[in-house]
């Protein structure tokens, strides 16, 4: 059936929850239009998204039934409206960002689906004085000095780094499906970030296969990088930048009525 929406919203909780199934934050008593919450304080978070079903358009103008229309009342959601204006975040402002605001992008990131429910990703949080030694490492596995210059200063100027790893399964098969599951905890990881006000970019930096950088970063053995999530508060400017996407008829096709 088209998809559509559960419009029944519950109550605010009293602290900070981060959950799968939609996601907005705003101040006390949240409405979901609420600013960015100031350095400091944690904001509601409260869920209520139900998306269910969904069915693919055809390609280049393919027909829609009208209720499932974007000029309808889902493409209204606060959390919809949040996939849409994420960005990726390059400079940050140099203030620290609080370890309660860490633990929520990665409650988030761990709610994530995944294959047979292996919950194969794994982090390491780099803050403070780690980034050193992070930068002291990634200098020295790379054979390129301009390019191991420019991630020293990255990860120097960046308020925290959150190294994502995907654990291998038990065949090729199993090992893709959670490096696919990985990458949806890094959706889910991202999106709780500007919920949060905050700001963040999914990197693949070379120096995370380096055999010293996953000594020093990889929580298990075997654990493959999929990435490096450099966040922060975004600098004046970085905000809110408009992106761009095809339309997805463009690269849908729908089968069926």
């Amino acid at each position: 059936m088209p998809a559509r929406l559960n419009g029944r919203d519950p109550p605010a909780p009293a602290r900070l929850r981060v959950r799968h199934a939609g996601l907005f934050c705003g101040g006390p008593g949240a409405s979901g239009t609420s600013p960015a919450p100031a350095a400091g304080t944690l904001p509601v978070c409260r869920t209520g998204l139900a998306w269910q079903g969904g069915r693919a358009g055809g390609y280049n103008g393919g027909q829609r039934p009208e209720e499932a229309s974007p000029t309808n009342a889902p493409d209204a959601h606060p959390l919809l409206e949040a996939i849409r204006r994420r960005s990726s975040v390059r400079r940050f402002d140099p203030r620290p960002v609080e370890p309660a605001r860490i633990a929520a992008v990665l409650e988030a990131a761990v709610w994530a689906p995944n294959h047979h429910l292996t919950e194969p990703w794994r982090f390491a949080v780099v803050t403070g004085s780690a980034r050193a030694r992070l930068a002291e490492l990634a200098g020295a596995a790379g054979a390129d000095p301009a390019r191991a210059a420019r991630d020293r200063e990255r990860l120097l100027h960046t308020p925290a780094l959150i190294a994502v790893f995907a654990l291998p399964g038990e065949g090729p098969l199993a090992t893709r499906e959670n490096l696919l599951a990985t990458a949806a905890a890094v959706e889910n990881l991202l999106l709780a970030a500007h919920a949060l006000g905050l700001g963040a970019i999914w990197r693949t930096p070379g120096f995370l296969s380096h055999p010293s950088v996953q000594a020093f970063l990889a929580p298990e053995p075997g654990a493959d990088p999929v990435g490096l999530i450099f966040l922060g508060y975004p600098a004046a400017g970085e905000a809110d930048r408009p992106r761009r996407r095809l339309p997805w008829k463009a690269v849908t096709r729908w089968l069926g009525d």
